[in-house]
């Protein structure tokens, strides 16, 4: 899950928790790369059926391995109107600023619940980000 404006840490670890906490602080709640399936994801019954409760869902990641899963993301919030975000999802410098969302207004919680944004970026390159990373988790964290 991915949450902007919040105030104060989220303590639970359950969604009905999380989003009771999130909504006491007028934060906004999307969920992060819903349909990668190499990584964590969420089930698309699961975000139908809380699409009321969430503020949207990311459809473009650029950690995304297999491209699908951005495409099924973009198709889902089309056709149930969810709102969009996107995201470098970085790791390392190198991956900064890969996919941006982009604004017209100067404010972003608005333009996120106006759903009047665009996404922009890629996900090309994105092997070595996940080499460093796997890298990083199994053979330099075992050292130290």
């Amino acid at each position: 899950l991915l949450t902007y404006f919040l105030e104060k840490e989220i303590k639970s670890r359950k969604f009905p928790e999380i989003l009771d906490e999130v909504k006491e602080q007028d934060a906004l709640l999307f969920v992060a790369h819903p349909f990668d399936f190499i990584r964590e994801h969420t089930p698309k019954e699961f975000i139908i059926k809380h699409k009321q409760e969430l503020d949207g869902i990311e459809i473009l990641n650029a950690r995304s391995i297999i491209p699908w899963s951005n495409g099924q993301a973009r198709l889902l919030a089309r056709e149930h109107n969810l709102g969009v975000i996107g995201g470098s999802d970085a790791h390392f410098w190198m991956e900064i600023g890969r996919v941006r969302t982009c604004i017209k207004e100067d404010d972003l919680r608005n333009a996120l619940k106006k759903m009047a944004v665009r996404i922009i970026g890629n996900n090309l390159h994105i092997s070595i980000g996940h080499f460093l990373t796997f890298t990083r988790k199994n053979i330099i964290k075992k050292f130290y």
